[in-house]
């Protein structure tokens, strides 16, 4: 890996941001960033991100260059492998634009790709195990729907947003059964449009969407929706278009982050949905995105960004620890 490409920020004061609200305290520091996707080359529309617990790890959905990527804690590349799909109608195998991706306890590695109609399930080399075919799950092969996004909880049950002739959320169990869906289209509070990111954390799952109302919709494990948070206006409270989403746990309170790609921020709010923080903007400072698009936490004290248009993924250190007063 070339030097000039990854650069570890562990003091310098340029690395640090500040809330947009107090004046008296650093939020987080930027403590590392790479633009290397380990191969020499620089990322390509980096999309999704996932960090491995159990391995400590971030692998990247880098769709520009038809790979996945994975990285250390210091953002310092651990291997790499190009993701290939299937074309269905002449079966021709090219190379691929990952969208997502997440693993499972076991190690599977679980990507969402544009241009296949399933979910790939791959061991740690990146070979196919097997394919997921939502339509199939859901009984009608005649159903042209694609995968979208994806996340996975601690008991491995996978979470997986689908949408073209029926948008909805199918939740698998471990062995990869399914187990429900949650919401479908409509104009309800409940219903999706757009749904964009879906988040699990504690029992509930938060999904957002790009056009309907509420814009981050939550419910309980069994699918029944509890309540929703923020609009599409212009208010500061509110997301244009949400992205990705993750959760930390600070001082002992839980804090939710949305990553909001039009207005090239991360908006920080509290379980009840009331907005805590901003940060980013839009830039190649430190601190500052180039339409952000994706977004990953080890739920503790650190938080991964990455970059579309930027080609960089960002490290943020958890410096202020009463985030919620």
């Amino acid at each position: 890996m070339r030097p000039a490409c990854i650069f570890l920020l562990l003091i310098l004061g340029a690395a640090s941001i500040w809330s947009q609200s107090e004046s008296d305290f650093e939020l987080l520091k930027v403590t590392a960033l790479t633009q290397d996707d380990g191969r020499g080359t620089r990322f390509r529309d980096p999309a999704r991100l996932f960090f491995d617990r159990n391995s400590q790890e971030l692998f990247v959905a880098d769709a520009g260059n038809h790979r996945i990527v994975i990285l250390d804690t210091n953002l310092l590349a651990v291997h790499s492998f190009d993701h290939f799909v299937t074309n269905p109608f002449t079966g021709e195998t090219t190379k691929g634009q990952p969208m997502a991706v997440v693993v499972s306890s076991r190690g599977e590695i679980f990507v969402v790709d544009a241009l296949a109609d399933y979910v790939d399930v791959l061991d740690f080399r990146g070979q196919s195990l097997e394919r997921i075919y939502p339509n199939r799950l859901l009984g009608d092969t005649t159903l042209r729907i694609k995968p979208t996004a994806l996340t996975i909880d601690d008991s491995d049950n996978l979470y997986l947003i689908v949408s073209g002739d029926k948008t909805t959320v199918l939740v698998l169990d471990a062995s990869l059964s399914m187990i429900r869906t949650i919401g479908k289209v409509g104009d309800s509070p409940e219903n999706f449009s757009t749904p964009s990111a879906i988040g699990v954390f504690e029992g509930r799952v938060y999904v957002t969407d790009m056009h309907s109302l509420p814009a981050v919709k939550v419910f309980d494990s069994t699918g029944v929706y509890i309540s929703g948070f923020a609009a599409h206006d212009i208010d500061t409270k509110d997301l244009s278009l949400p992205q990705s989403i993750g959760f930390t746990v600070v001082a002992g309170k839980v804090v939710i982050w949305i990553l909001d790609t039009l207005r090239q921020v991360i908006k920080i709010y509290s379980l009840d949905g009331e907005l805590v923080f901003t940060i980013g903007g839009m830039g190649t400072d430190l601190g500052k995105f180039q339409f952000p698009s994706g977004l990953s936490t080890d739920y503790t004290s650190t938080v991964y960004v990455s970059e579309k248009v930027g080609g960089r993924i960002q490290k943020f250190q958890i410096l202020y620890q009463d985030i919620i007063r």
